[in-house]
């Protein structure tokens, strides 16, 4: 019977991803302030320029009335759509505070899925498919593993899915009714 040396290389095992993974918490809706004395005055003062503008202008002049009433009925849209307290540039601020948070949000899908990859690649160079044994073998793996390697004797049994090696910490936020519903929903886990 002979007997066959086998000499074995320093083996350095492969690198599993770890630690954790702060969230950011999603944007919190901007809160309505009550109008100050001047911004509830506004409508008025803009109703009683238009009348001023008839006046100057003449009452019997056709454009008074004309350019007077529009200045009018512009205060009184303006009045009736946004309530004089500048909806539309809170709408768009709440819009473009979405749009960073939901792009925020994929990057991190992004890096998250990276680090699967990264875990996968690890588990398959440690422990891999039994189907690829007689390549691994052909390669000189056969005796990799010594007593004092940290996965001496670990053994793949099967296939299945794994938790992420990176633990995802959710943010803390406030209570519900304070968190922008599109972003929260929008978070993993929710």
């Amino acid at each position: 019977m002979a007997t066959v040396g086998v000499v074995r290389q320093r083996r350095i095992p492969p690198r599993t991803p770890g630690g954790e993974l702060a969230l950011e918490p999603p944007p919190e809706p901007e809160r309505l302030v009550p109008p100050g004395v001047l911004a509830r005055l506004l409508p008025g003062v803009m109703l009683l320029g238009s009348v001023g503008f008839i006046a100057v202008l003449g009452p019997e002049n056709p454009t008074s009335w004309l350019f007077g009433g529009m200045f009018a009925l512009s205060t009184l849209g303006m009045v009736m759509t946004s309530g004089g307290r500048g909806g539309g540039s809170r709408a768009a601020t709440l819009d473009e505070n979405r749009r960073d948070y939901l792009r925020y949000l994929a990057q991190l899908r992004h890096r998250v899925r990276g680090v699967a990859a990264e875990q996968r690649a690890a588990a398959e160079s440690a422990h891999p498919d039994p189907a690829a044994w007689p390549t691994v073998i052909a390669h000189g793996r056969l005796w990799e593993r010594r007593a004092a390697d940290p996965d001496f004797a670990h053994v793949r049994i099967g296939r299945g899915a794994q938790r992420l090696a990176v633990r995802l910490v959710a943010p803390q936020t406030g209570p519900v009714e304070g968190i922008e519903p599109v972003t929260a929903l929008a978070l993993p886990g929710s």
